[in-house]
């Protein structure tokens, strides 16, 4: 008996504990259980504060700490420098200074966790405080603690090392750009081949650490304030006090310059991105070779005699070096195109210097065949389109503005058929349709031929050096079979029959009149049998190419 009345028990249990489920089930459903327990994955997020509230968070974090740290920087900065007289020496100023820096630096390393953007702030700050006071040793004192220059310098390097170490053990892109203003400044202050070294060096530190991490706002930041630094100090350093003038005495700056702009060439080739191309990798090319090219002109006369020649001819052979590499180590078509352009450029101003007009138009020239070919190489389209402007544009200039000269003439019309035929015989390397450029280059040949001729020999060889260019084409026309030598020959048999009777006929002797008008007679009618029996052997299935 007892048994069924605890089963019976059992079950009323079960069954009020059901009935709880479902009535809790019920009011879950409906949302109005305060007991119920809040799911944290969905909950409504509370609401965000307003935007005067945004706003006065961003300016108390952000702005007022770096700001306090700047004020509080040239505060001591300036206690250091000022004249206390006995009350206060120098030496004691510094020591004061060296104690702050340090304070800021054991505070951000005590904030590195709980106030990581202040912490930051702070080791800038104390970094740069601490060269400050290393600085102020020797330098800008009357009577500086350290008598040597070159100690002033080199306990220096030191500090310039540990803002490098910084920025690599927080992994702070702003702490590395620091160091290298600490690394422009020392070489500003230096004086002869210290002052670009250290320059150079920081420069290519900044470099080797930026790229690994991808610190691309460093790298160009870096290239352009080494820049600027390698310029203030070929002008002297004007920003220190001294006077504005060239630099004329700076030994091994073509060196100095080559190696800053392979450094930075080259990491880029290695930490670039798999892309084609990015903005970052644009700009640092275009900012490197733009340097190398301006330095190298302003420098040219400090170190070599023959001086801008030489030194342009070397940083044409860097860019286009580091443009073969970008194109053999990364088939990165942009860079490659850029930096061989530069390398063009320096060449064609190395090539004015060298030789002077009217003579440098010739070696221009035959530079337009060389940057073909490395173009086809590239597989630049580029390059190519940027070459026939230039070299329609050098020979506009040489026509209007040279006297006429039958070598320089003639080597352009050499180049002109020479660049169509290494186009026409590459042109599967390229992908861009080079048909209407082998046009404008054997236009320009056709032009330039007889003005050269006509300018070059003697009045009465001209219509009869004008024949044998005709013939020059004809033969070309049957060599390559292309119709396009065909019309230039045509054209120029009819410029000279309109030269002829124009001008032949009026001014030669007797006999060259005889002479030309026979010569220009029988050309004509050899070449209209040409096309007649050409015709005659199409119409009868043969193959015969006029």
């Amino acid at each position: 008996m007892e048994t069924n009345n605890d089963m019976q028990s059992t079950l009323r249990s079960l069954h009020e504990m059901v009935e709880r489920m479902d009535q809790r089930l019920q009011r879950l459903e409906s949302g109005s259980d305060p007991g119920a327990a809040v799911d944290e994955s969905v909950a409504i997020p509370p609401a965000a504060p307003g935007r005067e509230g945004g706003l006065e968070f961003e300016i108390g974090e952000r702005w007022l700490g770096p700001v306090g740290i700047v004020v509080l920087l040239v505060g001591i900065t300036i206690f250091a420098s000022y004249p206390f007289g006995d009350a206060f020496p120098p030496g004691a100023q510094i020591l004061v200074s060296y104690l702050a820096a340090f304070g800021m630096l054991a505070v951000a390393r005590g904030w590195r966790t709980s106030f990581v953007f202040t912490a930051h702030i702070l080791l800038a700050g104390g970094v740069m405080l601490l060269y400050l006071s290393t600085l102020r040793l020797h330098f800008f004192q009357a009577d500086p603690l350290i008598a040597s220059a070159t100690v002033g310098l080199a306990i220096q390097l030191p500090v310039i090392a540990v803002g490098f170490y910084a920025a690599v053990r927080r992994n702070v892109e702003h702490l590395a750009i620091l160091a290298l203003l600490m690394g422009l400044i020392t070489g500003l202050c230096a004086e002869g081949i210290f002052g670009p070294t250290a320059i150079v060096l920081t420069a290519a530190a900044l470099a080797l650490i930026s790229g690994p991490r991808q610190w691309w706002v460093a790298m160009i930041v870096g290239l352009a304030l080494s820049s600027a630094g390698l310029l203030l100090w070929l002008l002297n350093a004007p920003v220190l006090g001294r006077p504005l003038q060239l630099v004329t005495e700076a030994p091994y700056i073509v060196v100095h310059l080559i190696v800053l702009f392979a450094v930075f060439g080259a990491v880029a080739l290695k930490w670039a991105h798999e892309e084609l191309w990015t903005p970052s990798t644009f700009l640092l090319a275009l900012g490197n070779g733009g340097a190398l090219l301006v330095f190298s002109l302003l420098a040219g006369d400090t170190q070599f005699e023959n001086g801008v020649a030489s030194t342009l001819t070397a940083a044409a052979a860097a860019c286009l070096v580091l443009a073969a590499l970008y194109w053999i180590g990364g088939q990165r078509p942009l860079e490659t195109a850029i930096y061989a352009c530069f390398g063009y450029v320096a060449l064609s101003v190395a090539i004015i210097a060298q030789f002077g007009s009217p003579y440098c138009f010739a070696w221009l020239g035959w530079q337009s065949l060389l940057v073909i070919s490395t173009a086809i190489w590239f597989r630049s389209k580029i390059i190519v389109v940027c070459n026939m402007l230039v070299y329609l544009g050098v020979l506009f200039v040489y026509l209007v503005m040279n006297p006429p000269d039958l070598a320089t003439n003639l080597s352009y019309a050499a180049v002109a058929l020479l660049s169509a035929r290494v186009m026409k015989w590459q042109q599967e390397r390229l992908t861009l349709q080079t048909d209407m450029m082998r046009t404008l280059y054997l236009a320009s040949a056709f032009v330039i031929v007889p003005y050269g001729l006509y300018h070059g020999v003697p009045a009465s060889y001209v219509s009869l050096s004008w024949v044998a260019a005709a013939g020059f084409y004809f033969a070309l026309s049957l060599t390559l079979q292309n119709q396009k030598y065909r019309w230039m020959a045509i054209l120029t048999m009819l410029l000279t029959v309109v030269y002829v009777f124009a001008i032949d006929l009026g001014r030669l002797s007797p006999v060259f009149r005889i002479v030309s008008l026979l010569v220009l007679g029988v050309a004509l009618l050899a070449v209209s049998l040409m096309y007649s029996r050409h015709r005659r052997a199409n119409t009868h299935g043969g193959d015969v190419q006029p």
